[in-house]
């Protein structure tokens, strides 16, 4: 009874980790479309569990076309796969859970920023898609339509985590420059 460790209390991160997980999840059911030249990780687990979300949307909803959807969507994620690989026989160094360059919305006229076009078309992408899949089937359609609120919400988290991580490094930066000051013994 007393030997055991005292159990953490559940803290709000753990519940924002949590949706955080959820949201990335539904993100990877689009993602491998969407994007290209992934990092050796970037689809990581996200894709496995994405499979998983598909299939049990599939079983749920007894939608055939959504078991078309899941087939493309594997062939897609066994290319981006494939493509990572060839970019690292290549030499191609990139981050090894970048999530991939979004070549579909930079397709888009005007659309020069990977910013927006991750935050602002890729949505937009889905949002039209999914209505336009409506037609063929209303389970499918709503699934990707809805998809545009997990690309918003992980982008907006990505780029406030990226925001947070470049001030963190200009603290250490000039935190760094004080103590070295000091053992110098310019400053007392």
């Amino acid at each position: 009874m007393y030997d055991q460790e005292p159990r953490a209390k559940p803290k709000q991160n753990d519940s924002l980790d949590l949706a955080y997980l959820a949201f990335n999840v539904y993100r990877m059911c689009t993602l491998p479309i969407l994007r290209c030249r992934f990092g050796p990780d970037g689809m990581g687990m996200a894709a496995f569990f994405a499979l998983f979300l598909m299939l049990t949307v599939a079983a749920a909803t007894v939608d055939k076309v959504m078991y078309c959807y899941i087939a493309v969507w594997m062939g897609f994620v066994i290319y981006r796969r494939i493509e990572t690989v060839r970019m690292r026989l290549r030499g191609h160094v990139t981050h090894s859970r970048y999530r991939g360059f979004p070549w579909a919305a930079m397709c888009i006229p005007f659309v020069h920023k990977e910013s927006t076009a991750r935050g602002i078309i890729e949505p937009e992408i889905c949002m039209v898609t999914g209505e336009l899949l409506t037609y063929l089937s209303p389970n499918l359609g709503l699934f990707v339509l809805f998809s545009f609120i997990p690309l918003l919400l992980t982008e907006a988290i990505d780029q406030g985590i990226v925001e947070k991580r470049t001030q963190n490094m200009l603290d250490g930066e000039i935190e760094g420059r004080f103590y070295a000051d000091r053992m110098k013994g310019n400053l007392r």
